[in-house]
């Protein structure tokens, strides 16, 4: 039978099977020395003890299951924290300015290659004005020519007989280059307004990207900073631990082991026994996988801090670019100073209720994408047509980061380009020009007041326009996406022109329209436009 040596270290191994962490390794001991005793002395090991050892053994399989449970759940925790990390990339409000980023960029690529054709167009008018130059050059006329006031008829005659040969020989060939000179000049000229239009989209759309970075860069990178501490945190907690999950899973291995030499007939046991003593336990099963940082673009701060039309900012975009000498840029638009904007009702003891769109002048930015739009009135149930159609600046009726100047930026302080204005897209067709309101419930109008202009500068004017009302028309929805529009004509049926105005070049403030008719629907249209397109700052409509 076996001595006290095996029933006492099995009382001991007994205990520490059910004792935690380190039960594996403070059996693996205690039953390498029982085989060892039952070895040398060739002892038997009693049937209680053979089903202890029964018990242990499951409790290894436990222990070695739980340990590569515990590897697996390890390595999802590496993964999540790794995703957390990524996962900054997808906050809205960063998402807004990656956005409005890849505008900017289309719009560089847009404005870089209409510079590059108006190089070549001014090479052709190069070209092609230097040979008529040349041409003329190589025109003398007769010496008659100097004396023909005051010659003999004979010898004006005879001049003239010399004009006309000249004129047989020389003048078609002058006259052709003189063409393809006015028409390459012409070409040019064209070529360089379209180009000055690309540029004023280009620099508008950076102005809004530098608007959305100030807001998406700092939230971008706070996020990165506590996702990466939180993950080297993980790192360094799943690293400690996996050297002892290691030791446990192959302490476990062994106990198996040695269980299974106690459990051998006794001429198995000491070749049994040398094996086990010798068992190296293969743990590359449990070896765990460190993925590296998530190597994430960092944000840019100088796209936000550099001054747009600044001679850092000029020398990048411009000066420095291949096609600048042929084809230098126009004149560079500022970034407007931002604002905020509110849609506020007051009340006054008569009764009267102004319903306004209200411009605050403020050193705050404007509202991020995301913010939440007040439940108020008026709303916009039409428009024809807009800057950055078909982009909408509303999803799921929160603000977006799309670079778009509908008629929501006015009432809901939806920013783009620094302004929150109603723009027509360039040259757009005056059918289209157009936008409705809705109050809510017919009220009294007593004044409408309009500020029509809407971006800096005289490109988006609504140099002259009118307002319709209606009380039950709502008229269409829009956008008008294809040509030939509906003539305005149609679209305002059911409409009542009340005002008809026009701004000339005074456009750059605000003016105030008496109505005092009952309506629930306010329709703008504009009717004369200035460089580019229409546009309106905000519209106010008052009523009682």
């Amino acid at each position: 039978a076996a001595g006290p040596l095996l029933s006492d270290g099995l009382l001991a191994g007994s205990h520490g099977s059910g004792g935690g962490g380190s039960s594996a390794l403070a059996l693996a001991t205690v039953l390498a020395d029982l085989a060892n005793e039952t070895v040398a002395t060739e002892s038997i090991v009693p049937e209680v003890v053979l089903q202890a050892l029964s018990g242990m053994l499951q409790a290894m399989e436990d222990i070695i299951s739980s340990v590569e449970v515990a590897v697996l759940e390890d390595q999802r925790a590496l993964a999540r924290v790794n995703g957390q990390i990524l996962a900054c990339s997808d906050l809205s409000i960063f998402q807004a300015s990656k956005a409005q980023q890849d505008v900017v960029q289309l719009a560089r690529e847009d404005h870089a290659a209409c510079r590059v054709q108006e190089g070549f167009e001014n090479d052709n008018m190069t070209l092609l004005c230097g040979s008529f130059l040349s041409s003329l050059e190589g025109v003398s006329l007769p010496e008659c020519v100097h004396e023909y006031t005051l010659a003999g008829a004979d010898a004006k005659m005879a001049c003239l007989d010399e004009l006309s040969q000249l004129s047989t020989q020389q003048y078609p060939d002058v006259k052709h280059r003189h063409t393809a000179c006015s028409e390459a000049t012409d070409a040019h000229a064209a070529r360089q307004r379209a180009c000055a239009v690309k540029q004023s989209a280009f620099e508008m759309a950076f102005c809004s990207y530098k608007l959305e970075h100030a807001f998406g860069c700092p939230a971008f990178e706070v996020c990165v900073a506590n996702a990466t501490l939180l993950r080297n945190s993980t790192y360094t907690d799943v690293s400690s631990a996996e050297t002892a999950k290691k030791a446990e899973f192959a302490a476990a291995k062994k106990v198996q082991c040695f269980i299974g030499v106690l459990n051998a007939s006794m001429d198995q046991r000491a070749e049994m026994y040398g094996q086990c003593l010798n068992l190296e336990v293969n743990t590359s099963s449990l070896d765990i996988v460190y993925p590296p940082l998530p190597d994430l673009s960092a944000c840019n701060s100088n796209d936000y801090e550099t001054e747009v039309c600044g001679e850092a900012w000029l020398a990048a975009e411009y000066s420095s670019q291949e096609w600048f000498a042929k084809a230098p840029a126009a004149t560079c638009s500022q970034c407007l100073a931002p604002t905020t904007s509110t849609s506020t009702t007051t009340s006054s003891s008569s009764s009267s209720t102004t319903t306004t769109m209200t411009t605050t002048s403020t050193t705050a930015a404007p509202y991020p994408a995301g913010m939440t739009l007040p439940d108020s009135w008026p709303r916009v149930v039409g428009q024809g047509s807009w800057y950055g159609m078909p982009s909408e600046k509303l999803t799921n009726g929160q603000c977006n980061g799309a670079y778009s100047f509908t008629a929501y930026n006015q009432l809901y302080g939806c920013v783009s380009g620094g302004r929150k204005s109603w723009l027509g897209p360039d040259f757009g067709d005056m059918d289209a020009l157009w936008f409705t309101l809705d109050l809510g419930s017919v009220q009294t109008v007593q004044s409408i007041t309009i500020f029509p202009n809407g971006f800096h500068g005289e490109a988006y004017t609504s140099n002259e326009y009118e307002l319709l009302i209606s009380a039950d028309v709502p008229g269409p929805r829009g956008p008008y996406t294809s040509t030939p529009y509906p003539p305005f004509s149609e679209t305002s049926q059911g409409f009542t022109q009340v005002v008809q105005s026009s701004c000339g070049q005074k456009c750059s403030q605000e003016y105030v329209h008496q109505v005092n008719r009952a309506a629930r629907y306010i329709m703008f249209h504009a009717i004369q436009t200035g460089a580019h397109s229409a546009g309106v700052e905000y519209l106010h409509v008052n009523t009682e």
